[in-house]
């Protein structure tokens, strides 16, 4: 028997939603503080976000189609993207655009109990619980991206900006899309790395207030 998702996903209007039975189980102020904000782990993992073979459609849809000419690669360093600004004028497709601001809901239900979350809200004069109004205020000033690690690409070691939460979404798995490599997290004394993961399956997923999305060939 398969498990149940976290989202749904209705092929005929393209966009996913809740599914409430399984997101009413998620208990995200114990994500908060005993995994994300906990300095001896920082990291969140939660299992069968979306369906495995939607997954699989999302991927295919930027690798086997015309969409694979739109990537490109800033840095020799660095992977192939697609940047996306929702705040912009151009049109997306329904299932990117609904599944990013699932994702930044679910985000902002973990942020909750930090202060960041909370002054943040206070400047810009938002119910803290209105996770949905938050993420659009959010996404005034975001930005996505869809990364392609690409011929061997790798992205360099780094460091984020004080305060920003870790997101990503993998649509590949390891042993089958790629041999090596893989997602790598490391943390030094005083030096917090925050990522939320959520997993379909043996894939996984996570999340930023700069919205990631990456997949390997």
């Amino acid at each position: 028997m398969m498990n149940e998702t976290i989202l749904n996903f209705d092929e005929k209007t393209q966009k996913f939603s809740v599914n409430q039975s399984e997101f009413d189980k998620l208990d995200f102020r114990k994500m908060a503080t005993d995994e994300l904000f906990n300095t001896k782990k920082s990291h969140v993992i939660i299992k069968n976000f979306i369906d495995k073979n939607i997954a699989i459609k999302i991927r295919d849809f930027y690798s086997k189609t015309k969409n694979s000419e739109s990537f490109v690669h800033p840095n020799k360093d660095g992977n192939h993207r697609i940047f996306y600004y929702q705040n912009s004028p151009y049109k997306y497709p329904k299932f990117i655009t609904s599944l990013l601001n699932h994702c930044m809901v679910v985000k902002n239900r973990i942020y909750e109990s930090h202060d960041f979350y909370q002054i943040y809200c206070m400047i810009k004069g938002v119910n803290p619980e209105g996770y949905e109004k938050v993420a659009r205020l959010q996404n005034l000033h975001s930005w996505s991206s869809i990364y392609w690690y690409k011929n061997g690409n790798s992205h360099f070691r780094h460091i984020d900006n004080f305060g920003e939460l870790a997101c990503f979404v993998i649509f590949t798995k390891k042993g089958q899309d790629y041999v090596g490599g893989g997602f790598q997290l490391r943390c030094k004394v005083k030096l917090l790395i925050w990522m939320i993961v959520m997993t379909m399956e043996t894939w996984y997923f996570s999340i930023k207030v700069k919205f990631f999305m990456r997949f390997y060939q």
